[in-house]
């Protein structure tokens, strides 16, 4: 369905309203754009070329890179449009766009989980996690994720949640994710940030600041996640 929305403007003494639909993409001085809801697959070429590819999300030409400005119309959308084969990705039933991530929430001995400030899209705490390659695991992912963003080797993954997370939506331009989420432990607390965070720290997981990112806010509402971490740190 397209929903419909209305706006009053008022300029000096006359008053106009402006309907707008949900499927219309508006411009205004090439700063403001209204972006589809779900990346599909009609948004991308009909042939996908083997690489890494990225595209406009307005006018959907091709870019020379990832990239959030457009080279064409020179629209900068805040996030890049990319097919890249070298990481899980498919389209689901609907034709949206999945790409399939993992994360863990790794305890310490004060049952304190750790938690990044990325300092990129989508910004906000969150615990170190990403897109898992192909031919990779999600456990193998979110052990080679630790070790990238926080200099940690982390044991014992058990699997907390798995499914897909709608509205979730990454820099590469998806905006579903299908997670796998673990509870874990580290070798020790010795955190090394790479440059995507700006911060770090133990966090109780049951008093967590308003900015968390949006599917480890979702995977800790899911039934038996809390109890899983809680039952980590009784051990």
């Amino acid at each position: 369905m397209d929903f419909i929305h209305l706006y009053k403007v008022q300029l000096s003494d006359t008053v106009f309203v402006l309907a707008i639909s949900d499927s219309t993409i508006f411009q205004c001085n090439n700063t403001m754009t209204k972006q589809p809801k779900y990346t599909k697959r009609a948004d991308f070429p009909k042939i996908l070329k083997s690489g890494l590819n990225a595209y406009c999300f307005v006018c959907h030409k091709k870019q020379p890179k990832r990239q959030t400005r457009c080279d064409i119309c020179g629209i900068d959308s805040k996030r890049a449009l990319v097919w890249d084969d070298s990481i899980k990705q498919y389209f689901n039933d609907e034709e949206h766009l999945v790409h399939e991530s993992a994360g863990a929430f790794v305890v310490n001995h004060a049952g304190m989980v750790l938690f990044i400030e990325l300092n990129k899209f989508p910004f906000g705490y969150t615990i170190p996690a990403g897109h898992v390659d192909l031919g990779e695991s999600s456990a193998d992912a979110c052990i080679r994720e630790f070790k990238e963003e926080v200099g940690l080797e982390i044991k014992n993954l058990e699997m907390v949640y798995e499914g897909e997370i709608m509205g979730d939506s990454c820099s590469r331009g998806a905006d579903i994710h299908r997670w796998t989420f673990y509870v874990a432990t580290a070798n020790n607390e010795n955190v090394t940030l790479n440059e995507e965070s700006t911060s770090f720290d133990w966090l109780d997981i049951h008093v967590l600041p308003n900015n968390v990112a949006y599917p480890i806010a979702f995977s800790l509402k899911q039934e038996g996640v809390i109890e899983k971490i809680d039952k980590l740190t009784l051990i």
